[in-house]
This record gives structure tokens, C-alpha cells and sequence, in this order.
């Protein structure tokens, strides 16, 4: 019995697995589904999530590709306009845009901002466009694509591959400097609130 049991289970694993697939966003992410739809712009799927399978709609000209368990890729990009991206190049932004994904890590943002934050907390509730200000231009600069393995990344001197990876690095700059001098920004206050408050005169 309880062999027929671990047979059924594989059985089920394998099945279930077979039936994955994966959504590839032109913002370098990707998805696991189950199965997948196309109706005028709009792409449906049933994203699985743990146990459950919970279906979504999103816009059809934010996705790039869908590739099934046995890896073949269907296509859903277009380039419709002569300033759109090839296939080809826009599979090489993504590429860029995975790299920093996976590579760029700076704990200077995350100090900048926390300095940002206490800094604006200084000027209590007025303060907090400072640290939102400081996210914002830093976001602008773009860091260094600083890459050397060939096999792992063949096209990373193209200038496809360069923008992907500046846009999404400059994306990830700005959310933790964001986020940090939130925090900063919370912190500092709530410090200077309690210290002004146990400070006699």
C-alpha cells in the first residue's frame, strides 16, 4: 500500500511539474504558471503559488515570453514601430536587466539614504522630502556594469545588454535608498521625540 502511495505522489510531482511554466517581463522577472491565455492585449494565467493557483490578467506589451516545461518559447513581444527593440536585442535588455538583478548589491545606498532620512528628520514632518529627494537624484546616476564572465553573459559589451542593466540597476538604487531613508527618517524622529521628552529643563 504504501508503495502504490509513493508511486501515485511521484506520479502527481511529475505530472504537476510537466504542466509548469514560465512568464518572462520585459522588466527581467519571471513567473512560474500553469497555463496561459491571449485575448486582444490582454495575457491571463494561473500563477501557482504554493498548493493554490491564483489566475491573473495583465497587460499583454509587458510581457516578453512564454517558455513551457520542455522549453519551448512562445513569443508575445512585438516590436510594432521602428523604436521598439528587435526580439533579439530585447531578449539581450532582459538579460542585462537579470545580471542586475543578481549582481548589483551596494550597502552605500542603503547607509545614504538612512543619512538622508536623519538628516530631514531634523526638520520633523517637513523634513520628509528630503530623503524622497535624495532617492530621486541618486536613482539618476547610473552605476557601472561591472561583469567578466563570458559564458555566463556573452553579450554583455552590447549596448542592448548596458542600458538593461543601467535601468534596472538605477530601479533597485531608488527603492533602497527610498525605503531606507524612510525608515531613517522614522526612526530619527521617534529618537529625538523621546529624547526631547525625558530631557528636564
Amino acid at each position: 500500500m504504501a508503495r502504490i502511495l509513493i508511486v501515485l505522489l511521484l506520479f502527481f510531482i511529475a505530472g504537476a511539474s510537466s504542466a509548469q511554466q514560465k512568464l518572462l517581463m520585459l522588466n527581467g522577472k519571471e513567473i512560474i504558471i500553469k497555463d496561459f491565455s491571449v485575448k486582444n492585449d490582454l495575457l491571463t494565467y494561473k500563477k501557482i503559488n504554493g498548493t493554490r493557483e491564483k489566475r491573473r490578467t495583465i497587460d499583454k506589451f509587458r510581457v516578453f515570453s512564454v517558455t513551457d516545461s520542455v522549453g519551448k518559447e512562445n513569443i508575445i513581444y512585438e516590436a510594432d514601430t521602428s523604436f521598439d527593440l528587435s526580439v533579439d536585442q530585447m531578449r539581450i535588455f532582459i538579460q542585462g536587466e537579470q545580471a542586475a538583478m543578481k549582481y548589483y548589491h551596494r550597502p552605500a545606498n542603503v547607509v545614504g539614504g538612512v543619512v538622508a532620512g536623519a538628516v530631514g528628520s531634523y526638520l520633523t514632518f517637513y523634513g520628509l522630502p528630503v530623503p524622497i529627494l535624495y532617492a530621486t537624484i541618486s536613482g539618476r546616476f547610473s552605476p557601472k556594469v561591472r561583469l567578466a564572465d563570458d559564458a555566463i553573459y556573452p553579450d554583455q559589451k552590447t549596448e542592448e545588454f548596458i542600458e538593461g542593466y543601467k535601468r534596472k540597476a538605477r530601479d533597485i538604487k531608488t527603492k533602497q535608498t527610498l525605503i531606507s531613508g524612510l525608515i531613517g527618517f522614522a526612526l530619527s524622529v521617534t529618537f529625538f521625540s523621546l529624547y526631547e521628552g525625558n530631557v528636564k529643563f
